[in-house]
């Protein structure tokens, strides 16, 4: 009996020793859980600081490339800017230059016409002024031939009657021998050149 109760009590012994073992092996695994969930919460930690680096890493590639692309484009766009400027300043060019040549070419037109036109006019000018010459000098001739045919009635005349109307008559050819004609004088415009015409009354007292 004795012997029973002492391997009661020491089952007893064994079972406290086994709920103390018990109880420190809950805290050691609730403090092996703390570690765990602060490694694990560590751990994440770390891969999302790992994933932002990353993240950052590739965004700032990203933003060179663009950048690098966008340069690429800005100086292809320049470069077709200034090939647009400089056809665009070409053509300009070119069409100042028409038009100077266009305006320059009217203008000599303009110039050869009025010199022509100048030209014209004094070519007329000049055959009117030989025209009307030829025509004065006709008209001189004319009354030359005139008052020679007239002298030549008055003499026979004379030769005819008697001698004191003769004397009378040869009176009248001095008084009329006398009489200078009135000259009009035509200047044309080439030259100096004077043209003695009769007026209308020198045929009258012819």
């Amino acid at each position: 009996m004795e012997h029973v109760e002492n391997d009661i009590t020491e089952i007893h012994l064994d079972l406290e020793a086994i709920q103390a073992s018990a109880a420190n092996l809950m805290n050691v695994l609730e403090k092996l859980e703390e570690q765990i969930d602060q490694v694990s919460v560590d751990y994440e930690k770390q891969q999302f600081e790992l994933w932002k680096e990353e993240q950052e890493r590739a965004l700032m590639d990203e933003i060179a490339n663009r950048r690098q692309l966008l340069c690429e484009k800005e100086a292809k766009l320049k470069q077709q800017y200034e090939e647009y400027d400089s056809i665009q300043q070409k053509k300009r060019v070119e069409l100042y230059e028409a038009n100077f040549n266009a305006e320059l070419e009217d203008y000599r037109r303009r110039r050869e016409t009025e010199v022509s036109s100048l030209y014209s006019h004094q070519s007329n000018v000049t055959t009117d002024s030989v025209t009307a010459t030829l025509d004065q000098v006709k008209l001189q001739e004319t009354a030359e031939d005139l008052d020679q045919f007239l002298g030549d009635t008055a003499e026979q005349t004379t030769s005819t009657s008697d001698k004191p109307l003769k004397t009378k008559k040869t009176k009248k050819e001095k008084t009329k021998a006398k009489v200078i004609p009135q000259s009009v004088y035509s200047s044309s415009d080439e030259g100096d050149n004077k043209v003695e015409i009769l007026a209308d009354e020198d045929y009258e007292d012819l």
